[in-house]
Parts: structure tokens; sequence; C-alpha cells
């Protein structure tokens, strides 16, 4: 158990974190990374996103020209393009949530370096000891708390914004399916509907991916 010094502030006594009690910059690092990896990750998912979005105009555009047979392909093509925004905004939103994870795990590196040194400080002073650095020690471990709290909050969110990503994509695997059907009473569009499928399932695909890489670097967020 690391030894703890008790504070004398006049009205209560308190105590103060060692240095063991505070926050391995080690764990700091990997949270900073992987934060860093999953934002690099929905860049690239956001991007596959607008091109879904384009696939799905474009369809939609074909099945304009086909006419009443390409109704259901018309259909289909507007819950492509509703899913394709709705993946560009939750992409936007992990980026996001990704970036503020990054920016409170480097703050609670330099308050946990700030601490560090303080605790050196004050080893220097024992049995002595200096009411105002203990109670700058006993802040700057509130600090890390509150700053904690905060990262596993977003961390949270971003696991629910990752999983919502995952069941949108997921919605658009099986409206490809669907539309492979549709596609497949056409036989003079088919080559221009097997190349839109392709790109669609392509960059579904695609997201797909980032999302399950997501899923491995956010268990370093725990």
């Amino acid at each position: 158990m690391s030894k703890q010094l008790a504070i004398n502030t006049g009205e209560t006594t308190e105590t103060t974190p060692t240095v063991a009690d505070l926050l391995p910059r080690h764990a700091l690092a990997v949270k900073t990374v992987a934060s860093a990896a999953i934002a690099s990750r929905l860049n690239a998912a956001q991007k596959d996103a607008a091109k879904l979005s384009l696939s799905a105009k474009n369809l939609a555009v074909v099945s304009i020209r086909i006419g009443v047979t390409g109704a259901g392909l018309k259909t289909l093509s507007t819950f492509y393009d509703e899913l394709a925004h709705a993946s560009i905004v939750i992409s936007r939103d992990i980026n996001r949530q990704a970036g503020q994870i990054a920016a409170l795990t480097v703050s609670l590196w330099r308050k946990h370096l700030f601490c560090q040194k303080l605790c050196k400080v004050q080893a220097t002073l024992q049995p002595a000891s200096d009411v105002l650095l203990d109670r700058q020690l006993v802040s700057g471990h509130q600090d890390l708390s509150a700053l904690a709290n905060a990262a596993q909050q977003q961390a949270q969110q971003l696991r629910l914004s990752i999983d919502d990503l995952e069941l949108q994509m997921r919605a658009m695997q099986v409206i490809v399916v669907n539309a492979r059907m549709e596609a497949a009473s056409l036989p003079d569009y088919k080559s221009q509907l097997t190349e839109l499928m392709a790109q669609i399932h392509r960059s579904t695909t695609n997201i797909m991916d980032e999302v399950h890489q997501c899923k491995h670097w956010i268990k370093d967020l725990a």
C-alpha cells in the first residue's frame, strides 16, 4: 500500500496522493495514441461515406432513367442516401469525440507530471510539511480525477457512436442485397447497376473495416 501524508488545513485533515497513486504516464500515452488512431480511421470512413452518398445519388439518376420498372431501385437509393448522410454525421461526431479524448489525455499527462514534481518536492521536506504545497497536491489530485472522469464519459459516448455507425453499415449491406435482386430484373442496365452495386459494396466494406479497427483501439481507452 502506498504511503500517504496527512495534511492539516486548519479545519479538516485530508490525505494527499503519492506518486504511486497518480495515473502512470504509459497508460496516458496509450490512450492518446488510441484516440489519435480512431480519429485517423474515421477520417477515412468519412471519405467512404461521402462516396456512398454519391453512389446513392447516381443510383437514383439511373432509376429515374429506367422509369416505372426502376421504382424499387429509386426507393432503395433513397435509403442509401439517408444512411450515407447519417454515416457522415456519425463519422464527424466520432472524429470530434476522439479529438476531445486526445486533448483530455494530454491534459491528464501534464497534470500528472505536475503532481509528480510536487510529490518529489514534498518528499524532500519530510518530516516537515508545507501547507501550500499540500493543498496544491490535493487540488492536483482532484483535477486528475475530474479529467479522468471526463475522458471516461467521452470514451463511453465514442463507443456508442461507433456501434451506431456499425449498425448503419449493416443496414446498408442488407439494402445492397435487395438492390442486386432488383437489378437482376433489369438486364438492359445490368453493367451500369453492377458497377454501382460494386462501388457501394466497396465503400460499405471499407467503413466496416474502419469500425472494426476502431473497436480494437477503443479497448485502450477503458
